[in-house]
């Protein structure tokens, strides 16, 4: 049956049949329409694109047009999560996984025009760029690998033994120092959290370490707000008075986690040295207790994120006309 798509422009109303498909799927709750929602409405907006097939959906796009005013490229990426911005049903083989990304081309056509003549695939692995390769398409090795941990270990015990001695001994040293701190509290849970405490720490982190911020500088309030429960983790670190002073956002999909946004404050301005650190171990002791497949660490800080195990897995971008 042929494969058509439905495409929303930011703030437009996202079908209720879109979280029934996140949920039917076990997809990361980045892709949950509450969080989408919440973008359109600071100004954040993406474009949306579902795909249907007899009127069942089998996949979901996400971008925005970069390059405006004029002719503009759809850039296809998640926003806030270093990875690809479609998902497609697990029953599709290749061809219609193909077919499904060629009907939201045509949707792109049939909607913008000439206003967007090409299409930019970020951040794909080894599998999603077999799926948008082409004629007349350029297919470009980013400088920015993304860093993945696989859970080859029974325990936390199995996975110290895999580190270096000195390295082994200096983390678990490190873990436990921060664990019995009587005056740091750390919590590991699904929320609710305050969005607007988490979204300020995560604007401060962004200030700290990026030149140029992108856009507004990082999701809004109600971004966090939308995502809490089943599928979403927060790592968050406080002082005995409550004061929240890091916090992660991951998501775990059942089968593998994926580290989302990091906020802090500095410990210049009150913060904690080594939470950045000691988060990593923490989330390591959580894949192995429930047995997820690793961990999906995103991109930079590859040089501390392989002193955990994580390797170095190569990400591309395709760029052509659609």
């Amino acid at each position: 049956m042929p494969l058509s798509c439905e495409l929303l422009a930011p703030g437009e109303p996202i079908p209720a049949e879109w979280d029934r498909f996140v949920g039917e799927q076990a997809l990361l709750r980045a892709w949950d329409g509450g969080a989408f929602a919440a973008l359109a409405a600071a100004g954040q907006g993406r474009w949306l694109g579902m795909v249907h097939e007899g009127g069942r959906p089998v996949g979901l796009v996400c971008g925005r047009l970069r390059g405006r005013p004029g002719p503009a490229l759809f850039e296809c990426k998640m926003p806030w999560v270093g990875l690809p911005g479609f998902a497609l049903a697990a029953a599709l083989d290749r061809a219609d996984r193909r077919a499904a990304l060629v009907a939201f081309e045509q949707a792109l056509r049939w909607r913008l025009g000439w206003r967007c003549p090409g299409v930019l695939y970020r951040l794909l692995g080894a599998d999603e760029l077999t799926l948008v390769r082409g004629f007349a398409r350029a297919v470009i090795r980013t400088p920015y690998p993304r860093a993945v941990l696989r859970n080859d270990w029974a325990s936390m015990d199995d996975y110290y033994l895999h580190l270096r001695r000195k390295l082994r001994h200096r983390l678990r040293s490190q873990y436990r120092q921060l664990e019995r701190d009587p005056d740091l509290v750390v919590e590991l849970g699904g929320g609710p959290v305050d969005g607007a405490e988490v979204g300020r720490l995560v604007r401060l982190t962004l200030l700290r370490h990026q030149r140029r911020l992108p856009g507004p500088g990082g999701p809004p309030p109600a971004y966090f707000d939308a995502l809490s429960g089943q599928g979403v983790l927060y790592l968050a670190y406080r002082d005995t008075g409550g004061r929240l002073l890091g916090v992660n956002l991951v998501f775990d999909d059942g089968r593998w986690m994926t580290d989302s946004l990091w906020g802090s404050l500095d410990p210049a301005d009150g913060g904690r040295a080594n939470i950045y650190f000691h988060r990593f171990l923490r989330l390591i002791s959580y894949m192995v207790q429930r047995q997820r497949a690793g961990i999906n660490c995103g991109r930079g800080m590859l040089e501390i994120k392989q002193r955990y195990g994580c390797e170095a897995v190569a990400q591309h971008l395709v760029v052509g006309l659609r």
